[in-house]
């Protein structure tokens, strides 16, 4: 540890379209489409410790705290040791924000202490001290979806925020195929820190959006989160109807992916992507609008939504259970309209433009 005694971890966040089906025993179980995003953002440094300690450069709420030590916990129960770890989160994402931040700081701080344990073997080499920052996928043939649902205890239903975790970009996740489609995922624990015992089969591709594609994020009125034992129990209960529109979400999912992987940013592929993102999205809404009391969770997110289509944002919806809203606009300028058009509406809402995510968690190595 000579030289590498600190490491930093960064990695963004994910929107997530909808889920394809719910019901146990039916292929695509848990399959669904989302797009990571460059910000905002998560980054968390590491460092060898005598004695374990989780820092924070501003003010995080105690959950996030707990969330950290509870993969830390798990990282020595699964190696039967007693290592010690000093981390300061330099960044964080707001949980229950329909984000995917749970997935996202379970998964950097499950990397960093892999890294830092590396680093105190010899295992690392620490020549990344020039400040740039290299894909953690490029690292290691080791750090897969598999690894992280081991060491991060996530991946127990969606699989993107894992596989956007690697390798960014717009991630098609297939759920259960047929062959395995009979694990019984209830039988799993999976208790409010987000630990969970196993995760389910991954089946996933990952294509790349194009950079000069904007999305703005919108977070109205918090919405009463949707976590732990209430969203496991809102899933079984959803789960006893099967999903007739399943095939064809997964149609319109291929179809965007296809577009995703030939485009070159240009409106004639914009127009398309977004318009089966919207018939995607309705599908996986009409899902969920019994126990949300509509296509969106509550007043506030269908208010929201409406208004980003008012501005002539496209491929508008809420992410996961909201509260945050997102829309596409096909280039900088486009966004920057959109976001003065949203001005004039005085809404109280937190509003940012970003970019989708090209690559997955990156790290550096920097002396201390």
């Amino acid at each position: 540890m000579a030289e590498t005694e600190l490491l930093e971890v960064r990695t963004g966040c994910r929107l997530h379209f909808g889920l394809m089906e719910l019901a146990p025993g039916q292929p695509l179980r848990f399959g669904g489409l989302g797009l990571m995003l460059s910000e905002p953002s998560l980054q968390i440094d590491f460092r060898a410790s005598q004695q374990t300690r989780i820092a924070f450069d501003s003010a995080v709420d105690a959950e996030v705290n707990h969330r950290i030590g509870a993969v830390l916990e798990l990282r020595n129960s699964l190696l039967g040791s007693s290592r010690h770890y000093g981390l300061r989160v330099k960044r964080a994402l707001p949980l229950h924000n329909g984000l995917g931040a749970g997935t996202q700081l379970a998964s950097t701080v499950a990397i960093g202490l892999e890294l830092i344990d590396r680093c105190r073997s010899s295992q690392l080499d620490g020549g990344n001290r020039s400040g740039q920052w290299k894909n953690v996928c490029d690292l290691s043939r080791d750090f897969t979806t598999e690894w992280l649902v081991k060491f991060a205890a996530r991946g127990l239903r969606s699989a993107v925020g894992l596989e956007g975790f690697l390798r960014g970009g717009l991630i098609l996740d297939q759920g259960y195929c047929e062959t395995d489609s009979d694990v019984d995922v209830e039988d799993v624990v999976n208790n409010d820190s987000g630990c969970s015992s196993v995760g389910r089969p991954v089946h996933s591709r990952v294509s790349t959006v194009p950079s000069n594609w904007r999305v703005i994020l919108a977070r109205p009125a918090q919405c009463e989160p949707m976590s732990g034992k209430r969203e496991a129990d809102l899933m079984a209960k959803l789960g006893r109807s099967v999903n007739t529109n399943k095939y064809r979400m997964l149609e319109l999912a291929e179809q965007a992916m296809a577009i995703a992987d030939c485009s070159t940013g240009s409106a004639a592929d914009f127009e398309p992507f977004t318009n089966l993102l919207d018939r995607y999205m309705h599908y996986a809404a009409k899902i969920f609008e019994d126990s949300q009391g509509g296509m969106y969770n509550g007043p506030a997110i269908t208010e929201a939504v409406a208004t980003f289509r008012r501005v002539g944002l496209c491929g508008v919806g809420q992410s996961s259970w909201g509260p945050i809203v997102f829309g596409f606009a096909q280039d900088a300028a486009a966004a920057e309209s959109s976001l003065r058009r949203l001005s004039d509406y005085r809404q109280p809402w937190s509003i940012a433009i970003t970019t989708p995510a090209a690559q997955g968690a990156q790290w550096r190595a920097i002396e201390s």
